[in-house]
């Protein structure tokens, strides 16, 4: 079975290592990046990933703040 990862990290840096890093895992496939807290909820929405490696420093929304509430 293979876990899927969303990236989201604003340091470019140190998201490109942890997409080679994860990717030598054949049980792992990284789905998606993002460089801003508040594309990841977009994202998740759109790619629906197993697990979100999330900085907890990042502009736009921390990684530590909940999810902003759905828009009926």
């Amino acid at each position: 079975m293979t876990i899927t990862v969303l990236l989201a990290e604003d340091v470019a840096l140190l998201a490109e290592a942890f997409e080679v890093l994860l990717s030598t895992d054949p049980d792992i496939e990284v789905v998606g990046r993002v460089s801003r807290g508040d594309e990841v909820c977009d994202a998740v929405d759109r790619l629906r990933p197993d697990l979100v490696l999330m900085d907890i420093d990042m502009p736009g929304m921390t990684g530590i703040q909940p999810r902003p509430p759905f828009e009926q």
